[in-house]
């Protein structure tokens, strides 16, 4: 006897009730379990390259990003730094060491004799594409009420040794660093 045999001796069945039941059913769990997946596979797809930035910042990148162990003498974020500035129209130097970027730009205007006005409003950093971990230039940006001081202190100099205490800091050329006024 087939199986046809049975449901004709048992009564009248629908034969939409017969195909539904046949049909394999799929759940809603195998549903959420595939886009959970996917979302999941997405988010780290789209964060990886936040989480790579923010690494390298930190290390490498921003010399005035916190690290773990501020104010250790030996750590990465000390250096020792030469601060140039202008005295008796001639360029002098002061060797000393410093934590942040920051905290050298503010002794820089000091020793220039620069009053509180003049401000380091930001710095960015210009990538290698070959490697993105090489910082190739280098821009500051400095508020333009230093050319307040210009009559005070001849220009020419007073730019030139920011710029030698810069690119001492960054380790880098003078071709390489960039001075904006804003």
């Amino acid at each position: 006897m087939r199986s046809d045999d049975i449901l004709d001796a048992i009564g009248e069945v629908d034969e939409a009730l017969v195909r539904e039941a046949k049909e394999i059913r799929r759940s809603h769990k195998t549903l959420w379990v595939t886009l959970s997946s996917l979302a999941a596979c997405l988010l780290i797809l789209f964060m990886y390259p936040i989480i790579f930035i923010s690494m390298k910042g930190a290390s490498s990148a921003d010399p005035s990003a916190p690290s773990q162990d501020d104010g250790e003498k030996g750590s990465a974020d000390h250096k020792e730094v030469s601060i140039y500035y202008v005295e008796n129209d001639e360029i002098s130097v002061d060797n000393t060491e410093w934590l942040n970027l920051n905290d050298l730009f503010y002794a820089w205007s000091n020793a220039n004799g620069l009053g509180d006005d003049v401000k380091l409003i930001s710095q960015y950093f210009i990538c290698s594409t070959d490697d993105p971990s090489t910082v190739t230039v280098v821009n500051i940006v400095v508020s333009d009420e230093i050319e307040n001081y210009y009559g005070t202190v001849d220009k020419e100099l007073l730019l030139r040794s920011l710029t030698l205490t810069m690119t001492e800091y960054f380790d880098i050329s003078e071709d390489d660093f960039l001075l904006t006024l804003q």
